[in-house]
């Protein structure tokens, strides 16, 4: 038949085709198809979004750093260093950052001022407006002495109009404009802080506490690494350079990709089952359709051409509406990402696609080969007989499994700590219920007593199919996990912040104080009728070197702790153990016979993720000077007393000498005194005082972001989850019905045999239901223990009627799918 024609291959390819229509049209392989849409739908949204942020870090950092290059530091450069780098630059400026409270009559908002000199801005040009029109205009000068620019939102929460005065300190500052854009914007562009800009003149004779110097420089690019050995040689520095390309939060963003990049392996288990367990059908009448062309003359060697052909329809008919999705969902994702980040966008460029795609193929070849060996080997005799899969070929899927999750754990691993936590967890709970299904599976075995032989006997049944079982059970269990835990995370943490009193800290966050700011503070209190709860002192300390080895070339695993000790710290000490912290390791005071005053106790937490050591040296920049402590403790947090627990405490009973010392703490305000708080901060502006709710309302705003992502994650999940149990379901669809009229053979009823279906969804779905009830209390418990040093009192009954609905809702869509079983009867047995 095919020997006649010319063209052979194209022949082949269109009859391949047309037989991959034909098969979804008639619905055989929309398992496949929905199952790897999903899978490519989650890896083209990481991808695009990785790919979007990674584009726009690099335009960011060349349009909105403002310099060439930037150094960042919490001091002064020296003298010395700064004459060599203005030898190696055309022209510098310079900028402090304050942290202030600006007021403005009854009105006071916490805002981080820019002070600037007469150079800046050094590229770029400075956007501001003087009407509510704000229609940008552009400027290369700085705003005059004795000026400030707001940016809108911050006039809008100071209730301030062009030409009104300001009050900060002593002096006397007009606004005089609305701050649209500054090019030197890249480190504030993602920061929620509001912003005011001012001449350093203007603010001179305030002698504000600077929060950060800032120093500008425009140069050769050749001269790049110069200035990088002069900024090593200040350890408590940083460098951000376009000819080094280093976006100051690229590492952030970098393993944010990477932890969504291992999510995808448990998608990719439950894809991978679904697959083997769907791919009878679409492999059968591969099979058949080979050996039909076979029998009519066509050449063994267009079996792979009819393979290709089939894949590359399946791909593409999965892969377009996924990405399509992908797009609109990275769009959505962009709209909500710019409430948080104004001024975010995603840049994609054509090579980012063809990279999605790639990637997509790449584990789409992967979950497929184990199917293409099987239909390549073929023969027309297979014909005759019906043939299933052999223990070899579960093997072969089992191994290219494992082949792809092993990939994706190396492409997206950075933190191999994080990554063996992560499939520790998944793996515990795959295998705990693998080993509880097990269990109850073979109870069918014994019986259960007169009332139970029916279910003693359907348990026997089940135990005949127990990895398909097992494999229904663990899909169930962490999708109920994660569906529990989005919606109870979200209710009992708003609810615990509803209601949650901080009876021993008072309503008003004390976060930092000087001496006479605490002075200050001590005689509003008492003039206002409030009272201070508690204060604790500390200095500013930057840790600089472990063990002589600068901490940016320490080999300590990405984390949020390593993110927060490259900045300056709070150090407090104490010649006692704090009555809040238990001792974990080590002694207090002279344990490694040094020097009482170099000792110090870390945080439990914070020494495990810095990888740190009893013994170890801790060098750390104070003020002008760096100061050398040993690792001779660790301490952990006790419930019962203060909240306040500082991460590095000194074991000796005086500060380091000729170091700012400041106070925090918190105290409880009356109602009149928070309308007083305004004339405060006129006098005191860098005093850093924050309420109880504003803090809990930014909690509320990063839970509502925390619940989105694990509900669409969750959502992946269940989609998955369904298509698995609709596989498992289609795969014996032909067995349970003869099964089931054999039973009815035997005398079995109708009600009886509906009971025995309805026992066999409520195992299934009860025993992954009772463990997902199980984690989400025992992960919400840790969670308050440990990170909120609360009691978690859950609302049982809610959590309960959750899981049973839950419970209900998947026994009845069992019921209802499975009521093909119960269409064979005995004529028809006999008839087969």
């Amino acid at each position: 038949m095919l020997n006649n024609r010319s063209n052979q291959t194209l022949n082949v390819w269109a009859l391949s085709l047309q037989q991959a229509v034909l098969l979804t049209k008639q619905k055989q392989n929309w398992l496949t198809l929905a199952c790897l849409g999903v899978l490519f739908f989650y890896l083209s949204f990481v991808t695009l979004i990785a790919q979007g942020v990674d584009n726009y870090l690099k335009e960011n950092l060349k349009q909105l750093l403002g310099a060439d290059s930037v150094i960042q530091i919490n001091r002064t450069i020296p003298r010395e260093q700064l004459t060599a780098l203005n030898d190696l630059v055309d022209k510098s400026s310079q900028s402090q950052l304050y942290k202030i409270t600006l007021t403005h009559q009854t009105y006071h908002q916490q805002v981080q001022l820019k002070a600037v000199d007469d150079n800046y801005p050094l590229q770029g040009k400075l956007e501001y407006s003087q009407d509510k029109s704000f229609k940008g205009k552009q400027t290369s000068s700085p705003p005059d002495v004795t000026q400030i620019w707001l940016e809108p939102r911050l006039a809008s929460a100071l209730n301030v109009n062009i030409g009104d005065t300001l009050t900060l300190g002593h002096t006397q500052l007009i606004f005089s404009a609305y701050l649209l854009h500054e090019p030197d914007r890249l480190h504030e562009g993602h920061s929620s802080d509001m912003r005011a800009l001012v001449h350093s003149s203007s603010i001179q004779a305030e002698d504000l506490a600077v929060k950060q110097y800032r120093y500008l420089f425009n140069h050769n690019e050749s001269n790049i690494h110069a200035i990088e050995n002069i900024q090593k040689t200040m350890a408590d520095s940083q460098l951000f350079s376009k000819a080094l390309g280093n976006h100051p939060i690229s590492a952030a963003y970098q393993r944010v990709e990477k932890f969504l990049g291992l999510l995808s392996v448990l998608l990719i288990i439950l894809a991978g089952i679904t697959l083997l367990l769907s791919s009878h059908k679409t492999s059968n009448a591969l099979s058949r359709f080979i050996a039909v062309c076979l029998s009519n003359g066509m050449n063994a060697k267009y079996k792979f051409h009819i393979l290709l052909s089939n894949s590359l329809f399946t791909l593409l008919l999965s892969f377009i509406p996924a990405l399509i999705f992908a797009l609109i969902s990275a769009v959505l994702f962009e709209q909500s990402a710019q409430k948080l980040m104004p001024g975010f966008m995603l840049i994609w460029q054509p090579f980012d696609l063809l990279k999605v795609l790639f990637l997509c193929s790449l584990l789409f070849v992967g979950l497929s080969l184990p199917m293409w060996f099987k239909v390549y080997r073929t023969q027309p005799i297979e014909l005759l007989s019906a043939h299933s899969a052999k223990s070899s070929h579960l093997s072969l899927h089992a191994f290219f499994l494992c082949t792809m999750m092993a990939g994706i754990v190396y492409w997206y691993s950075d933190n191999w700590t994080l990554t063996a936590l992560l499939l520790g967890s998944l793996a515990v709970c795959i295998l705990g219920l693998l080993l509880v299904s097990t269990l109850v599976l073979n109870l069918g075995r014994w019986g259960l007593g007169k009332h139970g032989k029916l279910l003693g006997f359907t348990l026997y049944l089940m135990r005949q199919r127990i990895y398909v079982r097992a494999a229904q059970m663990m899909s169930l269990g962490l999708s109920i996990t994660l569906l529990l835990m989005c919606a109870r995370i979200h209710q009992d943490i708003t609810s615990m912040l509803e209601h949650f009193k901080y009876e021993q800290q008072g309503n008003l966050l004390i976060t930092q104080v000087d001496q006479k700011q605490k002075e200050a503070l001590e005689q509003f209190l008492v003039t206002n009728n409030s009272e201070l709860k508690e204060l604790y002192k500390y200095q500013y300390a930057q840790l600089t070197h472990i063990n002589n080895v600068p901490l940016n070339m320490v080999d300590i695993p990405v984390s949020d702790t390593l993110s927060s000790v490259q900045k300056p710290i709070r150090l407090h000490w104490s010649e006692q153990l704090p009555v809040n912290n238990k001792l974990e390791l080590g002694d207090w005071l002279n344990s490694l016979h040094v020097t009482k005053s170099n000792n110090i106790s870390v945080e439990d937490e914070v020494f495990n993720e810095l990888n740190l050591k009893l013994g170890d040296q801790l060098i750390m920049q104070m003020a002008e000077k760096t100061h050398s402590y040993t690792v001779a403790s660790v301490h952990s947090f006790a419930s019962g007393g203060s909240n306040i627990t500082f991460w590095f405490v000194a074991q000796t009973s005086t500060p380091v000498p000729e170091v700012p010392v400041y106070s925090m703490g918190s105290a409880e305000l009356s109602k009149p005194a928070w309308q007083q708080l305004a004339k405060l901060w006129q006098t005191h502006p860098t005093m850093r005082l924050q309420s109880i709710d504003s803090i809990l309302s930014q909690t509320r705003n990063y839970l509502n972001v925390l619940t989105g992502a694990v509900f669409m994650y969750s959502g992946l999940i269940s989609v998955l989850t369904i298509l698995l149990l609709s596989a498992t379901i289609q795969r014996h669809l032909q067995q349970d019905k003869k099964r089931n009229g054999l039973l009815v053979s035997f005398g079995l009823s109708k009600i009886e045999q509906y009971k025995i279906a309805s026992y066999e969804w409520l195992v299934v779905t009860l025993l992954p239901t009772i463990s997902a009830f199980a984690c989400v209390y025992l992960t919400m418990g840790a969670f308050y223990k440990y990170e909120l040093a609360l009691t978690y009192k859950p609302d049982h009954i809610t959590l309960l009627m959750q899981a049973l609905l839950i419970v209900f809702i998947i026994t009845a869509l069992g019921l209802l799918s499975t009521k093909k079983q119960f269409t064979n009867n005995i004529r028809g047995l006999l008839v087969e």
